[in-house]
């Protein structure tokens, strides 16, 4: 069921209009919080824990680069092109999905410790991004 549901979404995605994004590259917030409700409902991640990833990963700009991991979720394409499906990768829509079923099989191989996958989502280059991740994430807690 899981892989019928994200090629469905993948399909959807690839046709999406990538272009919702300001000219600075960074996506507006209605665009940016229906990708995360979307992607954290299909994944069951939460909302706010993907909001605090794209953060810290992107501060929420569709066109970052950081050498082959790209946008809102920087997703390292040398291991995941393939989850797009032909997608844009700077598709805030497509990017936010692929990034969260990354996040959900580091959930799953790290058994839902929150710290662990986080750890495993940035493959371990960042000793302290775990800590980021859930600072930002109790600052978005705080807010409405």
């Amino acid at each position: 069921m899981i892989k019928l549901i994200t090629l469905f979404m993948t399909l959807l995605l690839a046709a999406c209009n990538p272009s919702n994004a300001t000219g600075s590259g960074v996506v507006n917030s209605s665009s940016l919080i229906a990708a995360v409700d979307m992607a954290a409902s299909v994944h069951k991640l939460d909302n706010k824990l993907l909001l605090s990833v794209a953060y810290v990963e992107s501060k929420f700009d569709v066109k970052a680069r950081n050498g082959s991991s790209v946008g809102l979720m920087q997703v390292h394409l040398r291991y995941h092109r393939d989850k797009f499906k032909g997608a844009s990768v700077f598709n805030p829509y497509a990017n936010m999905f692929v990034g969260a079923q990354i996040l959900k099989e580091c959930m799953n191989k790290m058994d839902n410790n929150v710290k662990k996958a986080l750890r495993c989502y940035n493959g371990g280059g960042d000793k302290n991004y775990p800590a980021k991740v859930l600072k930002q994430l109790q600052v978005f807690k705080k807010e409405k």
